[in-house]
């Protein structure tokens, strides 16, 4: 009954405050109606995440699986911002107990990025989707398929296995409930960040492009 009660004050809340990213669209002269729409939306899914938490099908979950600070970050491989802002995201998880750091990968770049997104996601069945991802990461090139693959071979991932799950129905499925996802959030740049909390009513943080650490950490600790 409490979790019930919670959300229902979260749903109040929400509707009659807004988040800090609607509320300056309306002071910019936004249409109103496409406004509410899209905050109507994302209330839902706030709500959703709240009491069913977030979907780890359709995510990785790094950092306090249980806080009650949600970091929930939309990326692509290929995109040298969003290996920027993984960076930070990442640390300001390492560094408070509290953050929930949700990564949901959504390749909109070109093909290989639905390659990349594949392999990274299918590395999970053998246990080495940190090690691949966080290879990723270090990269400051594009990526091609085969420079994907020397990778997944210097993280000691049998890659005939690799294949083979990459093409499984699930790994697509989750894709595209990404893809989905990231549009009824409103995502049309990446890397785009949502944060709100899950103990008490606040507003949702909503951030696009590259932030720094400690202007990250200072945002996010302020709900």
């Amino acid at each position: 009954m409490r979790l019930f009660k919670q959300v229902q004050d979260l749903w109040t809340f929400q509707l009659t405050s807004g988040s800090i990213w609607a509320n300056d669209q309306q002071r910019k002269g936004g249409n109103m109606s496409s406004i509410s729409l899209s905050r109507l939306i994302s209330v839902i899914i706030f709500c959703s995440l709240v009491l069913f938490g977030v979907n780890s099908y359709a995510s990785v979950v790094t950092g306090n699986p249980r806080g009650n600070i949600v970091v929930e970050e939309f990326f692509d491989y290929q995109c040298p911002h969003c290996r920027t802002m993984l960076s930070v995201t990442e640390l300001v998880a390492q560094n408070n107990n509290d953050v929930k750091l949700v990564t949901r990968v959504v390749p909109l770049l070109d093909k290989n990025s639905w390659v990349i997104a594949r392999a990274v996601l299918a590395a999970r069945k053998q246990g080495k989707y940190s090690a691949l991802h966080h290879m990723l990461m270090q990269e400051r090139s594009y990526i091609t398929e085969d420079r994907l693959m020397s990778l997944a071979r210097s993280a000691q991932i049998n890659i005939i296995l690799l294949k083979k799950e990459m093409n499984s129905r699930n790994i697509i499925n989750e894709l595209k409930m990404n893809i989905r996802d990231s549009r009824v959030r409103g995502v049309d740049v990446i890397p785009a960040i949502f944060a709100y909390r899950t103990d008490k009513q606040a507003g949702e943080l909503r951030f696009v492009g590259d932030k720094s650490y400690r202007d990250l950490q200072a945002s996010i600790m302020s709900l």
